[in-house]
C-alpha cells in the first residue's frame, strides 16, 4: 500500500512567499499608522476630516480648559493665611517675614520625635520647582550632598532664633541645581564646617521657590525648613564645583524700619541716583568752571573738541537705567533760552536725524578712552531749532541710508548755545541717540522694528544683540525695552498685524529665492573661468587646489541650504502660517521680526523682575517699566521638530496654568530676540557639570490666545486609529485561516483515514509481544 505523506513545504515558492508577504503586510501597516498617528498634523488631518475643527481664541478673561487644583493637606499647626504673602520665583520679602517665622514656629512646637516619624513626601527638585503651591506648607523630604554650610543671623523675631544655618544641598538625582535648607540644630557632634560636608536625607517644610543670583546669572532653588539634617554616612564629600551656589546673601532687609540708615547706609552709587546730574558730573570732575570753557559765543572749536569728547566719554560710562532717571522732560526750546540755568543737567530730546558723521579718533586716543569714534547727528527738534548732538552710538542702519529722515530721541546734555547771530549750530552730547522708526523700509527696517518703533522702543538697540549665546548683559536694555513695548499692544491686535505682514513675508522670501539662483549661476562662471570653460570642464575640476575646490562646495551647499529654507518658508506662507524655520537656521535676519505661531504651550515659569537682590524695594525694571513679572513659556509647533520656541510674555489668560507639565493649544504672536542659548530646568546640563545647553528661538510678546477645539465626539483621530487596528488583525487572522484550510483537509483526508482504527475496535483489544515490553529481551 502507497502510504500517502504530506510533502514538506517549499518555503523558497512563490505561493509561501506570497504567504509569508500577506501575513507581514498587515503588520507593516498597523506599525505604520502608529508612527503616523503620532504625527499632529495627521491627527488633525483625520479630524477634519470626519468633524471640520475650528479653533478659535477664547475671549480674555475665560479660564483655561482642562484647569484643576488638586486640594493638599497642610502639616499640623500650619495656618493658611500667612501663606498667601508667599510669591515664588522672588528673593525674599518682608512681606514673607511673617510666614517665614510662622514655619520656624510650628516646627519648634513639634517634637523632634513626631516630624521624624511623620515621614515627609519624597520630592526631588523638578517637582518642588513646577508645583509649589501643591508642596507649600507640606512635610517632604529630599535627599542629596552638602556642599555649603553658612551661618545666617535672622531678622528679628519673639521666637528666640538669634541664628540658623543655610545649608545649600545638591539634589541625589544629579540635578546641578541647588535645594536650601534652613536647619535650626546642625549636628553637634561635627563641630567643623568641612565635616558637615556628606550625604544627607532631609525632612523639613516647604517655604517657596527662591530666585538667587549665581556666576552666570540668576538661579531659582527650592527653600526648606528644618529642625536638623540626618547624615547617611559618615564620609564627607568633596566641594563640587558644578552646583550653581549663590553668590549674594539671600535675607531679609527691613527697608520700613526707621532705624534703615543705621543698619543699612547708603551706598556711592545709591546716592549717586539721588543727585541730580550736575552734581554727578561734579563729583566726576565737571564742575561748573570746567563746563562754562564752553562759551557760547562762538561754535565749537578744533581746541575744544577734545575736551567735549572727554565729557562724551563720561557720559558713555553710565548705564541707561540712571540716565533715564537723571534726564529731564523740559522742552528744548526753554532750555536753549536759557543755556546758564540748565547747563550740567540731562534733557530729553524728540525729534529726527537728518544726517550722520562718523568721526574717527586717533589711535592713541581711541586706545585711552576706549572709544574708537563718535557720531554727529544733525538733529531737527520738534519744538525747537535744529541742534547737532554728539553720540558715541547711532543705529547701525543709519551709515548704509543715504539720507536719513528718522525719527529719534536722545537724552542729551547741553554743552553750548551759540548767539542768536551765530550761523552755527547748538551742541548737545548723547551717551547714544534712541531710533524709533514708524515705517517699514527694507532691508533697514523691517515691519516688526517699525512697530517696536511705533510703541516706543530703541530699535537701535537690537544692534547689540547677537545669537547662539545667552543674554548677554549688552542685551539687557533691548530685552526690557522690546518686553515694554509688547505691553503696549493688546494680544489680538499683535496677532491681526503679524497675520496682515505674511504676504510682505512670502514676497521677500520669493526675491530671496531670484538673488539664490542668480548667485549660483555666478559661482559657476566663475567656476569655469577659473578651470578654463572647455570640453574638458569637469575634469580640470578636480585639478583644483584643495582650498578653492572645498570653498566652491561650501558656498555651493549654503546656497542649497538657503533655496531650501526660502521653499520652505513660502510653502508654510501658501497655507497661511509662518515657518519657524528661518528663527532656527537664519537668526540673526530675524531679529526684531513679528511672527504668529499656533502650537502647544508645556511648560510656563512665572519670573520675577521687580525686586533688587541687594536690598528691599523695586527694582529699575519695575520703576522704569512698570513691570515686576514676565512668563517663560515653552511653546511647541507643528514644525518645530519637538525643539521649543521660548516665549517671554507680560501676561497669561484668567486660568492659564504654570509648571511643566501642562499642554494647551494656544496662538501667540511675538517679536524676535535672538536665539538663546539655555539649560532646561531639571535637565542637569549645566556648563559645571560639563553639560551642554540646547539653543531654543527667544521671541517676546503680550499674552498667548488660549484655542478651544470645536468638533462633535470625542478625538476623531483615535477612533480611526483604533479602527484601522482591529482590521488589521483581522486581516491577518483571515490570511491565517485562508492558508491553513490545506493543512485541515490533509489531516482529515489522509492522516485521519491511515492512523484511525477500524470500526468497533479500541486500543484496550491490542496484543503486545513480550519482545514489545520495555527491558525485556
Amino acid at each position: 500500500m502507497v502510504q500517502l505523506v504530506k510533502p514538506a513545504r517549499n518555503h523558497s515558492s512563490r505561493r509561501e512567499q506570497w504567504r509569508l508577504l500577506l501575513l507581514i503586510l498587515p503588520l507593516g501597516l498597523v506599525i505604520l499608522l502608529m508612527a503616523r498617528i503620532r504625527d499632529p498634523q495627521t491627527a488633525d488631518r483625520i479630524n477634519r476630516f470626519f468633524a471640520p475643527i475650528k479653533p478659535r481664541p477664547v475671549v480674555a478673561g475665560s479660564p483655561a480648559p482642562n484647569v484643576r487644583t488638586e486640594p493638599r493637606d497642610l502639616f499640623p499647626g500650619i495656618r493658611r493665611e500667612p501663606l498667601a504673602s508667599i510669591k515664588d520665583n522672588t528673593y525674599f520679602r518682608n512681606s514673607e517675614t511673617q510666614a517665614w517665622f510662622h514655619f520656624f514656629d510650628v516646627l519648634q512646637r513639634t517634637p523632634l520625635e513626631q516630624i521624624s516619624s511623620a515621614h515627609g513626601v519624597e520630592v526631588d527638585y523638578t517637582q518642588l520647582i513646577d508645583q509649589p503651591e501643591t508642596y507649600r506648607g507640606r512635610l517632604v523630604s529630599i535627599k542629596g550632598t552638602v556642599r555649603q554650610v553658612t551661618r545666617q543671623t535672622p531678622a528679628p523675631n519673639d521666637l528666640g532664633i538669634d541664628s540658623y544655618d543655610r545649608v545649600v544641598i545638591q539634589p541625589a538625582d544629579g540635578v546641578p541645581w541647588p535645594i536650601f535648607v534652613y536647619c535650626l540644630e546642625m549636628d553637634a557632634d561635627r563641630p567643623e564646617r568641612s565635616a558637615l560636608m556628606g550625604s544627607v536625607q532631609v525632612t523639613g517644610l516647604f517655604f517657596k521657590n527662591l530666585s538667587y543670583s549665581w556666576q552666570d546669572g540668576l538661579g531659582t532653588a527650592p527653600v526648606l525648613v528644618s529642625r536638623s539634617l540626618n547624615y547617611s554616612e559618615s564620609t564627607t564629600g568633596a566641594p563640587n564645583n558644578s552646583i550653581r551656589a549663590p553668590i549674594v546673601t539671600d535675607d531679609w532687609t527691613d527697608v520700613e524700619r526707621q532705624d534703615e540708615s543705621k543698619q543699612h547706609p547708603p551706598t556711592k552709587e545709591s546716592a549717586e541716583q539721588a543727585a541730580s546730574f550736575r552734581d554727578v558730573l561734579k563729583l566726576a570732575g565737571w564742575s561748573a568752571e570746567r563746563l562754562a570753557q564752553f562759551d557760547d559765543s562762538q561754535a565749537l572749536s578744533v581746541d575744544q573738541r577734545p575736551e567735549a569728547v572727554e565729557l562724551l566719554r563720561r557720559l558713555r560710562s553710565f548705564d541707561s537705567s540712571s540716565l533715564e532717571e537723571w534726564a529731564h522732560k523740559d522742552a528744548a526750546s526753554h532750555v536753549l533760552a536759557n543755556p546758564a540755568e540748565f547747563r550740567g543737567e540731562l534733557i530729553r530730546l524728540s525729534g529726527r536725524v537728518t544726517a550722520v558723521t562718523k568721526h574717527r579718533l586717533h589711535a592713541e586716543d581711541a586706545e585711552r578712552l576706549e572709544m574708537p569714534a563718535y557720531f554727529g547727528c544733525a538733529f531737527e527738534l520738534d519744538d525747537a531749532e535744529p541742534v547737532t548732538v554728539l553720540a558715541t552710538r547711532v543705529p547701525r542702519a543709519w551709515l548704509q541710508m543715504h539720507a536719513p529722515n528718522e525719527p529719534a530721541t536722545a537724552k542729551a546734555l547741553l554743552l553750548k548755545r551759540p548767539s542768536n547771530d551765530s550761523p552755527a549750530e547748538a551742541v548737545w552730547l548723547a551717551k547714544e541717540v534712541a531710533w524709533h522708526p514708524s515705517e517699514a523700509k527694507e532691508p533697514f527696517v523691517s515691519f516688526g522694528e517699525s512697530l517696536l518703533g511705533r510703541l516706543g522702543m530703541d530699535v537701535g538697540l537690537l544692534d547689540n544683540i547677537r545669537s547662539r549665546g545667552r543674554i548677554r548683559s549688552a542685551e539687557r536694555e533691548a530685552f526690557y525695552q522690546m518686553l515694554d513695548a509688547a505691553g503696549r499692544i493688546g494680544p489680538q491686535q499683535l496677532v491681526r498685524f503679524a497675520e496682515g505682514n505674511l504676504a510682505a513675508i512670502e514676497e521677500k522670501w520669493r526675491a530671496e529665492e531670484r538673488q539664490i539662483e542668480n548667485d549660483e549661476t555666478k559661482l559657476w562662471l566663475r567656476l569655469m573661468t577659473t578651470v578654463g570653460a572647455d570640453w574638458s570642464f569637469p575634469l580640470n575640476v578636480f585639478a583644483l587646489p584643495f582650498e578653492d575646490l572645498s570653498t566652491f562646495e561650501r558656498k555651493l551647499a549654503g546656497l542649497h541650504q538657503r533655496r531650501m529654507l526660502a521653499r520652505e518658508v513660502r510653502k508654510r506662507a501658501d497655507e497661511g502660517r509662518y515657518s519657524v524655520a528661518p528663527l532656527f537656521n537664519d537668526p540673526d535676519s530675524q531679529i526684531g521680526q513679528l511672527i504668529v505661531v499656533d502650537g502647544a504651550a508645556r511648560r510656563v515659569v512665572r519670573v520675577d523682575v521687580g525686586s533688587r537682590p541687594e536690598a528691599e524695594g523695586p527694582s529699575d525694571v519695575a520703576r522704569r517699566f512698570g513691570i515686576d513679572q514676565y512668563y517663560e513659556m515653552e511653546v511647541f509647533t507643528d514644525d518645530s521638530q519637538n525643539y521649543p520656541l521660548v516665549f517671554c510674555v507680560r501676561e497669561l489668560p484668567a486660568g492659564f496654568p504654570t509648571g511643566s507639565s501642562i499642554h494647551i493649544p494656544i496662538r501667540v504672536a511675538g517679536f524676535f530676540f535672538k536665539d538663546w542659548l539655555y539649560h532646561p530646568r531639571g535637565s542637569g546640563l549645566g556648563d559645571a557639570a560639563g553639560g551642554r545647553g540646547q539653543y531654543a528661538p527667544l521671541l517676546i510678546g503680550r499674552a498667548p490666545l488660549v484655542l478651544a477645539i470645536e468638533h462633535s465626539g470625542k478625538d476623531t483621530s483615535q477612533l480611526v486609529f483604533g479602527v484601522l487596528f482591529v482590521a488589521a488583525l483581522g486581516g491577518i487572522w483571515a490570511v491565517a485561516a485562508w492558508f491553513a484550510r490545506g493543512d485541515r483537509r490533509f489531516r482529515e483526508s489522509v492522516l485521519a483515514e491511515r492512523f484511525s482504527l477500524p470500526p468497533g475496535q479500541s486500543l484496550n483489544e491490542i496484543n503486545l509481544s513480550p519482545v514489545d515490553e520495555p527491558m525485556k529481551k
